[in-house]
């Protein structure tokens, strides 16, 4: 079976909120959340992390079993716009 996998920066903001809503519901897609507040949700992968710290931005990825993920996205939803 070919497994998506969605990552979300941000996902605590509005744009990456609006990403992380629309990929937890699709069918064969893991949802990972990247912020630095925690989410309500459940039905995501989530790490606190913030993105300017790369031991620990690399120690949260390095968690990831990416073994059986057929697409890996990545969504850099930060920023003000």
């Amino acid at each position: 079976m070919n497994t998506r996998m969605a990552i979300v920066t941000g996902a605590s903001g509005a744009v990456g909120a609006c990403y992380v809503k629309h990929f937890v519901q699709e069918k064969n897609t893991k949802c990972v959340a990247l912020s630095r507040s925690k989410l309500e949700s459940t039905k995501v992968i989530q790490f606190k992390v913030d993105l300017l710290d790369e031991k620990g931005t690399r120690e949260a990825i390095e968690q990831l079993d990416i073994s059986q993920v057929s697409d890996l996205i990545l969504v850099h939803g930060v920023g003000k716009f």
